[in-house]
C-alpha cells in the first residue's frame, strides 16, 4: 500500500481543524510526524512488515482521534464528510504507487540522495553518529528536530535499512 495518500488527507484533516481553532493534542501531532518517517523508512525497504504494521495502526489511531475531534467540534456532517474522503484515500493507496516528487535541498550536492528523519526516542545519538561513519554520510540537524542525511543514494538506502533494523530491535 501507498501510505503517503492517506497520511497526505489526514494532514489535510489536521489543518482543516486547525483553522477552525479546534484544540489539537501536541502528541496526536508529533505522531503525524513520526508516521510520515516511518513510511519514507518503509518506501526504501518494503518488507519491513513490522513497520508496514506500525504505520497502520498509528494511521488508524491518528485517523480515528482526528474525526473524533471533527465530530466533537464540527458535526457529525463534517466528520462523515472526512471519512469518506479517507475512505476514498485507503482504496487509492491500495491499487496505486506514488512517490514523493524530489525537493532541493540547500547544503546538499545536486549528486547525492538524501532524506530527512527524526530520529527522537527511536535511536540514540552515538548509534546514529555510528551508522552515519559506516555508510559515509553526513548530517545535518535542522531547526524543527529533523536530521537532514545526504550521500551516495545507495548508502543511505542501507542506513535507512539499518535503521528499521534498529527499530524493530527495541521493540
Amino acid at each position: 500500500m501507498d501510505y503517503i495518500i492517506l497520511w497526505k488527507v489526514l494532514e489535510e484533516l489536521y489543518n482543516e481543524l486547525s483553522k477552525t481553532r479546534t484544540t489539537i493534542p501536541r502528541e496526536l501531532v508529533d505522531e503525524l510526524k513520526s508516521v510520515k518517517t516511518l513510511i519514507n523508512i518503509h518506501k526504501v525497504d518494503e518488507t519491513t512488515h513490522n513497520i508496514a504494521t506500525d504505520i497502520e495502526l498509528n494511521l488508524e489511531k491518528i485517523e480515528s482521534s482526528l474525526l473524533f475531534l471533527a465530530e466533537a467540534d464540527l458535526g457529525k456532517e463534517y466528520a462523515d464528510k472526512w471519512l469518506k474522503k479517507i475512505y476514498e484515500s485507503r482504496k487509492i493507496g491500495l491499487s496505486k504507487k506514488t512517490t514523493l516528487p524530489s525537493r532541493y535541498i540547500s547544503g546538499v550536492p545536486k549528486n547525492e540522495h538524501w532524506i530527512r528523519i527524526k530520529t527522537a526516542d527511536l535511536i540514540d545519538d552515538q548509534e546514529l553518529e555510528v551508522l552515519l561513519d559506516k555508510f559515509n554520510l553526513s548530517s545535518k540537524t535542522q531547526k524543527d528536530e529533523y536530521i537532514l542525511v545526504h550521500g551516495m543514494k545507495m548508502n543511505v538506502q542501507k542506513f535507512i535499512k539499518e535503521i528499521g533494523k534498529k527499530i524493530r530491535k527495541k521493540e
